[in-house]
């Protein structure tokens, strides 16, 4: 596991998209988020900017409030095996509809 410059990049991005997507995905503005998930107004703005690190209470607040995946930000290699199972599950699934 490498533990790279560019590699905590690459996870303050992925957190930092996921905050930003699901937020205007729920129509709110980074004011509402903050106080709805208790965190101050500047996090959020950090966050969705990929500066700063996040404590650990501030990330599990915003992954909490806006129900995401957890496994996607501290076991992102989990992510593409459980896509597969997903993908596998389906398959098996279609092919049986017709019994």
């Amino acid at each position: 596991m490498s533990n790279g410059r560019g590699e905590i990049m690459d996870r303050k991005e992925k957190l930092g998209i996921a905050v930003k997507t699901e937020r205007l995905r729920r129509n709110m503005t980074q004011t509402e988020l903050s106080q709805k998930a208790g965190v101050s107004l500047r996090t959020i703005t950090d966050v969705e900017k990929y500066r700063g690190n996040p404590r650990y209470d501030t990330m599990y607040q915003l992954i909490r409030y806006l129900n995401l995946p957890v496994t996607e930000f501290f076991y992102p290699e989990h992510d593409s095996h459980l896509i597969n199972v997903i993908a596998e599950l389906a398959k098996f699934a279609d092919a049986h509809k017709s019994l």
